[in-house]
């Protein structure tokens, strides 16, 4: 490092900032070189069952996501700058100013740099920063604060290591059900998705905890989820009936707006249409599909 500083100061003034630039980018080479090799031999010992090397590989796993999301960021604060850099220059050249805007330049207050390069109100057709006009707005390319500025650099790459694709999960679900979905954090590396069965210890199907579950969701369905409210005598009479077990489930199905029919089938984002094929003219509903609304 002593000899490229010593051969910055022999070079010309546009050759300092490539050499400088290359100089930060150099150092993360290694950085990136380990974090591979490291996942490399993590996923080379393959799956294991003892606890202990499951911790350790847990910890390990963490550490390298650390240890990325500290490389990601460090590149974003990087290009950022170079980003803005570049909006400068660009500026400068078409107000036909000469400024190389390095170290050793004497800077003076051009006032249409701010208008060219705004924050609050950008123009891609005239500058486009694209992801880092993030770092515009947070202050970080400003501040002088070394420790907010490496923890929100860090943020950052923590938080875009892996993303969720947003606007497709909006699309797909209901906005209580997309809100859980992104809340779902992601893992750093590519794996494939593991079945796992939520009412065992050990994640495996079985048939007695599934008979188990069959039999709670079935006394929760006849005990406790119709029996509170204004209707619970209603509930009471209708599961004490001596009809069908079928029957008794429509007419509760029914009664908690649970049928599958085409307004909830749009509402769960399935169809896009919720017109009654047979009528063309209403929607299906609950009352609609059984034919209560009919004279």
């Amino acid at each position: 490092m002593p000899s490229m500083y010593s051969e910055m100061r022999r070079r010309t003034k546009s050759s300092n900032i490539t050499i400088f630039n290359s100089l930060i980018l150099l150092q993360y080479v290694p950085r990136v070189f380990q974090i591979y090799r490291y996942w490399k031999e993590l996923n080379s010992e393959g799956e294991s069952n003892n606890k202990a090397s499951q911790w350790f590989k847990a910890s390990w796993n963490l550490f390298l996501y650390i240890l990325a999301g500290h490389v990601l960021g460090a590149f974003w604060y990087f290009f950022s700058t170079q980003r803005l850099v570049a909006c400068w220059h660009k500026a400068c050249e078409i107000h036909g100013v000469e400024i190389s805007f390095n170290c050793d330049h004497n800077f003076r207050k051009l006032s249409f740099l701010d208008d060219f390069c705004p924050i609050d109100t950008p123009n891609p057709s005239t500058f486009d920063f694209g992801i880092f006009l993030e770092a515009r707005r947070s202050g970080s390319l400003e501040s002088t604060d070394y420790l907010p500025k490496a923890f929100y650099c860090f943020w950052w790459g923590m938080r875009n290591l892996r993303c969720w694709k947003e606007a497709e999960i909006d699309n797909l679900f209901l906005p209580e059900e997309a809100a859980i979905v992104k809340a779902i954090p992601l893992s750093v590396f590519y794996r494939d998705d593991l079945l796992f069965w939520s009412y065992t210890h050990d994640g495996s199907y079985s048939v007695k905890s599934g008979y188990r579950l069959l039999m709670e969701k079935e006394d929760t369905v006849l005990s406790g989820t119709s029996n509170g409210g204004a209707y619970s005598n209603v509930w009471k009479a209708i599961w004490s009936m001596r009809i069908p077990n079928r029957v008794r489930t429509l007419v509760w199905r029914a009664g908690t707006n649970s049928l599958p029919t085409k307004v909830n089938l749009v509402r769960r984002k399935i169809l896009k249409e919720d017109v009654c094929t047979e009528c063309q003219t209403q929607p299906e509903d609950v009352i609609h599909a059984l034919g209560l609304a009919r004279s």
